[in-house]
């Protein structure tokens, strides 16, 4: 497995300007492992694939493969388009179907060499949208046909697309690894997965989400993992920290080869998530000592 830290535990947003100032940050994070990952950003705009390219060539320079997030646009402001796969609107799921593709474009030219593309985050979803009862099969449907689209455009781009598994607070399409497997199954492309986010699985899954995690490392469609607390401030502080002995010996007993990224939000993002309460005071503080915790472990 290979360590990393997420651009927006810095700063929103990163790019071809200030790379080299963030991955100086991450320097003195002290990341445990060899060959770290950062985690960037993703833009569906093909206008930015420029900053894929110089987020690229500085990650490489500086040894660090690259893993691209597709994340909802709340993130960069409630102005931003929203299209959404299990739209209604036909004209809306082909928008949404077009942004994630962009994503996946976004991710091939940001890998570095001799690494696979990789895209996370919850691209697959209208964050924090609900209906008020749960997936329908139309719905389902419509999914499974979106995801088969870009699944398709990820294979051709030699992209693993791993859409974030999300709690039922911020989604409710696919909250848990076996919906996300049955989905993927049903697509049936081989570069179409998802990406574990501990501090989600804590909400959905089994009580214990150990072996959830086994479940999906063995299925062989786990693309990228986030190391995140209950309460989403310093990694070991909350209630997750107590299992990541047993998380990354999981890991290690089903070869899991990819990313491992205790996720953190700069405070510019804590309306997005909703995180009022920052008790481990600054975030390179917090940054520190989260990677601090995971060398014990």
């Amino acid at each position: 497995m290979r360590f990393g830290i997420n651009t927006w535990a810095w700063n929103v947003p990163v790019d071809g300007g200030n790379i080299g100032e963030f991955l100086d940050w991450a320097a003195d994070l002290r990341i445990p492992g060899d060959k770290p990952v950062i985690e960037v950003f993703a833009s569906p705009d093909p206008a930015n694939l420029p900053t894929a390219a110089a987020i690229r060539t500085a990650a490489a320079d500086r040894g660090y493969g690259v893993v691209s997030c597709g994340f909802n646009p709340y993130m960069a402001g409630p102005d931003q388009p929203n299209p959404h796969l299990i739209s209604p609107d036909a004209d809306e799921r082909k928008a949404a179907i077009a942004r994630a593709c962009g994503f996946v474009t976004f991710a091939a030219a940001a890998r570095t060499n001799g690494d696979p593309g990789i895209l996370s985050g919850p691209w697959h979803t209208r964050h924090t949208h609900f209906t008020g009862s749960g997936i329908t099969a139309q719905e389902r449907a419509w999914l499974v046909e979106g995801l088969g689209q870009i699944a398709k455009h990820a294979d051709d781009l030699g992209v693993l697309a791993g859409f974030e598994i999300l709690n039922r607070f911020e989604s409710y399409v696919l909250n848990t690894v076996d919906q996300a497997l049955d989905v993927i199954a049903e697509v049936g492309h081989p570069n179409l997965g998802f990406n574990w986010d501990t501090s989600h699985a804590h909400i959905d899954e089994d009580e214990d989400v150990v072996p959830n995690l086994t479940k999906a490392s063995l299925s062989g469609r786990l693309f990228h993992v986030h190391l995140s607390e209950n309460h989403r401030r310093a990694y070991g502080t909350g209630k997750i920290g107590p299992r990541t002995r047993e998380i990354l010996q999981v890991l290690r007993d089903t070869h899991y080869k990819l990313g491992v990224v205790p996720e953190l939000f700069c405070e510019a993002l804590d309306g997005a998530i909703h995180k009022w309460n920052r008790t481990e005071g600054d975030i390179h503080t917090a940054a520190r000592n989260s990677f601090a915790f995971l060398a014990k472990c």
